[in-house]
């Protein structure tokens, strides 16, 4: 981006928007006057690089994303029916139909507004992270110094400056995720229910947004019902079970409460072509973290086909939440089943001095491990792209693409290509 071009109307806005709700919660939080002006002279320059020339410029992927929103009114949810771009749909479509509706704005104009729209999601979403993090975590003195610290420790990551200035997948999904994750941890000490509740949502927002941020609200749907069973100290073998189960299905309820209402919202709202109901389709943020699997087995590209029946997609949903109650209660139970093997001191709990260390020396030799794997694997591996650089006869051929284009090493089988691909990722 050329920083030197000067700056359009609505990233002028976008920058004085970030900094108005910046110092609105620094007052809120009874920050001196003194401090705030540090804060803004210090989020500003951060804030500026961020929101430079994103009205400018059209990545392809925004060439067919960002109709689901601007084409609300009228045109086919073709993201949503992928499976992705969820969230972003039911918080700026509708807003964005009814501007259509009420203004005669061209379509490049509401284009450049939803990628103004999408910039400041994003930034409200960092925003209350950051509070968070300091309210739950941090001392709750030199407030105005931890905000400008995470402010740009977070806004000036590249992989944040490119979620923010272009219309995608990744921002609500990766920004939602640790939030959904850190209300959670919040929560999971002393087991406040509101807390807990509230990370799930969140995190079921995320996984309904991209795949990525499906194990995160697995890893909730698990953890969350497992704290609240131990918090009910019903330590006999059938009061685990009967609060594991109960709490388990009462955790994914609400998860599944959360996607029935997205859907919902859309289903009414949308215009001529409202989002086709199915069991696939509701219970997609719950599934896609298996997507690497049917990428491997073609076979379970099945689940997509709707029947068309109400009855019957209906009946398919009420089997995909118990079969989701039955996987939370089984990890549940195992994890109790570990932990009462500690307690049983079958295994010598270590202090925590000492679990720090270990702590430490495993992230440290994870840390190396990773490193000289890398290095090894970028001067030993020759990798070519395909089809590009086509695959030798005799070869593994790869199966799994990304757009139609894939990586390999010559290798002669499945096995040591797959080998391969993990080591040359350390890369």
């Amino acid at each position: 981006m050329n920083l030197l071009l000067p700056m359009s109307g609505v990233e002028w806005g976008c920058w004085f928007v970030c900094i108005a709700l910046s110092v609105l919660l620094l007052v809120l939080r009874k920050t001196p006057f003194k401090h705030i002006v540090f804060v803004c002279l210090a989020i500003a320059p951060g804030a500026l690089l961020s929101v430079t020339s994103f009205s400018r410029f059209l990545s392809w992927d925004e060439s067919y994303i960002f109709y689901d929103i601007i084409n609300y009114n009228s045109g086919n949810l073709s993201q949503w029916e992928l499976g992705a771009f969820r969230t972003s749909i039911t918080l700026l479509g509708p807003l964005f139909g009814a501007l259509q509706t009420l203004t005669p704005l061209t379509k490049d104009v509401v284009l450049i507004l939803a990628k103004a729209a999408h910039w400041l999601t994003g930034i409200v979403i960092i925003i209350v992270i950051i509070d968070q993090l300091h309210r739950l975590f941090f001392p709750k003195t030199l407030y105005s110094f931890y905000f400008a610290l995470l402010f740009n420790s977070i806004i000036l990551l590249p992989v944040t400056e490119m979620a923010l200035k272009t219309l995608n997948y990744d921002l609500l999904s990766m920004l939602l995720g640790i939030l959904g994750c850190i209300w959670c941890a919040a929560g999971f000490p002393s087991a406040k229910k509101g807390m807990l509740f509230a990370g799930i949502v969140i995190l079921t927002f995320a996984a309904n947004e991209k795949l990525i941020a499906s194990p995160l609200l697995w890893f909730g749907l698990v953890i969350v019902p497992c704290r609240l069973a131990l918090a009910e100290k019903q330590w006999s073998l059938r009061g685990v079970f009967l609060k594991a189960g109960v709490w388990s299905a009462a955790v994914s309820l609400v998860s599944l409460s959360v996607v029935a209402a997205s859907f919902v919202f859309v289903y009414f709202t949308h215009g001529e072509h409202p989002p086709l109901f199915s069991a696939h389709q509701l219970l997609t943020a719950f599934t896609s973290c298996l997507w690497p699997l049917r990428r491997f087995f073609p076979g379970l590209a099945g689940v997509n086909t709707a029947s068309g029946n109400l009855l019957a997609e209906t009946g398919k949903i009420i089997q995909g939440y118990v079969m989701i109650v039955l996987l939370q209660f089984f990890f549940v139970i195992l994890l109790y089943g570990m932990g009462k093997l500690l307690l049983l001191r079958r295994y010598r709990l270590p202090g925590e001095n000492e679990a720090s260390r270990i702590v430490a020396v495993i992230k440290t030799g994870l840390f190396l491990l990773l490193m000289v794997t890398g290095v090894i694997a970028g001067g030993m591996l020759d990798v070519k792209i395909w089809p590009f650089m086509p695959v030798a006869a005799g070869r593994y051929v790869p199966i799994l693409t990304f757009n139609g284009i894939a990586h390999h090493f010559g290798c002669r089988t499945a096995v040591t290509h797959t080998a391969a691909s993990a080591v040359w990722a350390c890369a």
